[in-house]
């Protein structure tokens, strides 16, 4: 789950920034904020289309493991 909701906003950001701060140049430099902004955007899109669905599985597999969990327990009484 960490993984997939990761930090894709401010690393881009971040080392965008470290980019222009090494002397990009002010032409490549925003070209590369149009490209770091679109693909930020398109990652926020994705993971709110995403989410829900994602959840919905995550939460079935752990109800699934503990009706496993009891079913053992009660197996062991």
């Amino acid at each position: 789950m960490v993984a997939w909701f990761g930090l894709r906003g401010i690393g881009t950001l971040y080392y965008l920034a470290y980019a222009i701060g090494e002397g990009v140049g002010r032409e490549r430099g925003t070209e590369l904020w149009k490209l770091a902004l679109t693909v930020v955007a398109c990652s926020i899109v994705v993971h709110g289309i995403s989410l829900t669905p994602l959840l919905d599985t995550y939460e079935r597999a752990l109800e699934r493991r503990k009706q496993r969990a009891a079913r053992g327990r009660e197996a062991n009484v």
